[in-house]
């Protein structure tokens, strides 16, 4: 064996002996990019004390706070609509599609449950589509058609695809 490898670990090019890291402080450190937050606290109890200690209270409101924000021109919406002098009625389901779903599940002798379960959806909106209730979607109306086999509205009605 060569004097060139002694005391080191094979291929590494470290050392084994001697206090080669003697100097290296091994205690771990944590790092954080956040200064310590002041607890907010509306409590009025600690406002007080806050203002007794000769400390500093900073009230601000916030805009909205507690509302659903998703919409942020929702009371733009609601203004026109308040200010409109007729009443604003949603568009419901043709009074004719409702009763052709009607017989069409009673052709194919299906309960109500039954075609809701084969479009996918709640017994309730079946319910509301034969009510002539529910605001027309025309790809639910579409799953309608489908599963029953017959078409529900147009020149075709009841008729067989």
């Amino acid at each position: 064996m060569s004097g060139r490898g002694r005391g080191r670990a094979r291929g590494t090019g470290y050392s084994l002996t001697g206090g080669g890291h003697a100097h290296q402080d091994w205690t771990p450190q944590t790092v954080s990019n956040f200064a310590p937050r002041v607890q907010a606290t509306h409590a009025e109890s600690s406002i007080n004390k806050t203002r007794q200690q000769g400390g500093q209270v900073q009230v601000t409101t916030r805009q909205g706070a507690g509302g659903n924000s998703h919409n942020k021109f929702d009371h733009l919406h609601e203004r026109k609509i308040a200010n409109a002098e007729d009443e604003y009625v949603h568009k419901t389901v043709d009074i004719q599609v409702s009763t052709n779903i009607r017989r069409a599940r009673a052709k194919k002798d299906m309960t109500q449950q039954q075609l809701a379960m084969a479009i996918n959806e709640k017994v309730s909106v079946v319910q509301a589509y034969e009510r002539g209730d529910a605001i027309p979607n025309g790809q639910l109306i579409a799953r309608m058609e489908r599963a029953l086999g017959l078409h529900l509205k147009g020149p075709r009605a009841l008729e067989p695809f």
